[in-house]
């Protein structure tokens, strides 16, 4: 019986060291960061609470009261960003109205306290809202159609919003290929 075990251990720790091995494990270094953004039907939902006298039902707390209404000045924000972007009979007229919707760095960094001759106009509105899926991000984007100086143009902005005013803006237009 000695001779059987002693005789199977080799076997056993050859078998045991042939197991699989394990590799350290290496991080990619390289990180990739995107914001997935989502249509905004409504920023107010409409939701209907029932009030009831008990005490256990709160409707809401002061924070989400709170939370709501930074959401409805934020969606009017927007609106009011969009639609001064969207509709304007001058430049200077436009930029007016931009600069009471944007910080004073933004406003500087994109030429809204220039003066300027250039005869345009635009007419048009928004056609939609995004925000990020996440919804902690202060990143949104507008979607306009407008009509300036006679051509269709579709246009994107894309904002940052801090506090109650836009902080950083992108004009982008938009062309379609086919």
């Amino acid at each position: 019986m000695k001779k059987i075990l002693i005789s199977l251990l080799p076997v056993v720790f050859i078998a045991g060291g042939c197991g699989k091995k394990e590799e350290p494990v290496t991080e990619d270094s390289t990180t990739e960061s995107s914001i997935v953004m989502k249509k905004i039907d409504d920023f107010s939902t409409s939701e209907k609470v029932e009030h009831s006298d008990t005490s256990s039902s709160e409707v809401e707390s002061t924070s989400e009261k709170k939370e709501k209404e930074e959401q409805v000045d934020v969606q009017e924000l927007l609106e009011d960003f969009g639609k001064a972007y969207a509709s304007y009979s001058t430049i200077n007229s436009r930029n007016e109205k931009l600069k009471d919707l944007m910080t004073k760095e933004c406003a500087e960094k994109n030429g809204i306290n220039s003066k300027t001759d250039i005869k345009s106009a635009s007419s048009g509105s928004i056609t939609n809202i995004y925000k990020p899926l996440n919804g902690k991000s202060n990143d949104y984007a507008i979607q306009l159609e407008c009509k300036q100086n006679g051509s269709e143009v579709r246009v994107l902005l894309l904002v940052k919003v801090d506090g109650n005013k836009i902080s950083s803006m992108t004009y982008n237009t938009i062309k379609q290929e086919y």
